[in-house]
């Protein structure tokens, strides 16, 4: 896309697409710009749009879950990192691209000074620069059952007060 603003991100759909500013393709040399479409790519491989949508359905639902919104976003950023480097074969790569992605626009727009902050930027490089984490899949299908179990059964609540509403108001 031509324009002069640093952004980069993966549209789901069918086919999905990446969508990367002429500003942020500048910003990175060819290996960084790699690691960046990698990560982009990744978000649409896992489907972390579904992952996205099943979390806000949850807040949503409970709101004693909105506190673990945050680390949701953040799982599914590492996870897209974790892909980019495997992509790449460096970690160390992975951890400069994504630094310097970050870095390129907080001087010329203050969203992305923002965008820095939220998206847990330094976390996230420091993660790059250590030991690749072992599989969690287990938390996260565990963490994934809860969030469901907790959607059916504020869901089957509503459905009996409800019914219970009608009983008292015929």
């Amino acid at each position: 896309m031509a324009d002069d603003q640093l952004d980069a991100y993966a549209l789901p759909g069918q086919p999905g697409r990446i969508v990367v500013t002429s500003g942020m393709l500048h910003a990175l040399p060819a290996e960084e710009r790699a690691v960046l479409l990698a990560h982009e790519h990744a978000h649409l491989t896992h489907r972390h749009h579904y992952y996205n949508a099943l979390g806000q359905m949850a807040c949503a639902l409970n709101p004693v879950l909105r506190r673990l919104r945050a680390e949701l976003d953040f799982a599914m950023e590492r996870w897209a990192d974790e892909d980019a480097a495997h992509s790449v074969a460096s970690r160390p790569l992975a951890a400069r691209s994504l630094a310097r992605a970050a870095l390129a626009g907080t001087g010329r727009d203050p969203t992305t000074a923002l965008a820095y902050l939220r998206y847990q930027v330094t976390a996230r490089v420091r993660a790059l620069q250590g030991a690749r984490p072992e599989s969690r899949r287990s938390a996260a299908l565990l963490s994934a059952l809860l969030v469901t179990a907790t959607a059916l059964a504020l869901a089957d609540a509503t459905s009996a007060l409800g019914r219970f509403l009608e009983v008292l108001n015929p």
